[in-house]
């Protein structure tokens, strides 16, 4: 073999070799850059059951006549603020019907001169001071609320403004599962109908070792311990929107937990 043969023969091999090492680093460094790595924490965690809140009148007056009657006098018109005792519509009986409680008209379906029909709702009362929320909840929900359970409030508008509110009773009612929260200190400008978003407070754990739940991929962590990589079995309790409390598991604040994208 003449030495340039042999010269050539080496450097195709130093080259074949070069060109091994770089694919190997290349797939490497592409697997690391892959590689989102989270880690565990020790902190409390509060679980709660979310719902759309609807704005609800304590007081609601709907006013029905039990005899067909005219309509002789009108003293209100809708929209008007009405003190109790009030009076708010005389029949042809000469009967007058009174306010029994401070409150707004929010409806009046009559006018002077026309007759109503026994049981059809000549008008609506709404007491806008004694407020309270109703939402209705799934039965998996309803089974953990409990009365005096803390529940947060934010309305669209005001996001910047969080109210705390309580549970004050939960109660079937047309296939549903209605829950009545109080909250002492509405915003002025909250009426009834109007919506919040609420969360219900249904558990809190302290010192618990949170996992998060970008972690978890079928009941399963890829766990690096040491350079090692395992994947670990998990059971989880509370959960909210980002960690979960670890149950059972072989997990500690030290390992590092992968998600490959």
């Amino acid at each position: 073999m003449r030495l340039s043969d042999w010269f050539n023969r080496k450097r195709v091999i130093f080259l074949g070799a070069l060109l091994v090492v770089i694919l190997v680093v290349l797939v490497f460094v592409k697997g690391q850059s892959n590689e989102i790595v989270l880690q565990a924490e020790r902190g409390s965690i509060i679980e709660a059951v979310y719902s759309l809140g609807t704005v609800k009148s304590e007081n609601t007056y709907t006013l029905k006549l039990a005899v067909a009657s005219t309509v002789r006098q009108l003293y209100i018109k809708e929209g008007d603020i009405v003190r109790k005792d009030q009076a708010l519509i005389t029949t042809d009986s000469n009967i007058t019907f009174r306010a029994p409680f401070s409150g707004t008209v929010s409806r009046l379906y009559y006018q002077p001169g026309e007759i109503v029909m026994p049981g059809n709702p000549v008008l609506v009362l709404l007491d806008e001071k004694n407020l309270y929320l109703q939402l209705a909840l799934d039965q998996q929900s309803a089974i953990r609320v409990r009365p005096g359970m803390k529940a947060e409030l934010s309305f669209e508008n005001i996001r910047n403004t969080k109210l705390e509110g309580k549970v004050e009773r939960i109660y079937p009612a047309d296939n549903q599962f209605l829950v009545k929260v109080k909250v002492n200190d509405l915003p002025d400008g909250i009426l009834p109908e109007m919506t919040a978003d609420v969360a219900i407070e249904v558990a809190r754990i302290e010192n618990a070792l949170l996992v998060p739940l970008r972690a978890i991929q079928r009941g399963k962590v890829l766990r690096r311990r040491n350079g090692r990589k395992e994947l670990v079995a998990v059971k989880i309790g509370a959960v909210n929107s980002e960690r979960a409390e670890l149950l059972e598991g072989d997990l500690t604040t030290e390992d590092e937990l992968i998600i490959r994208n």
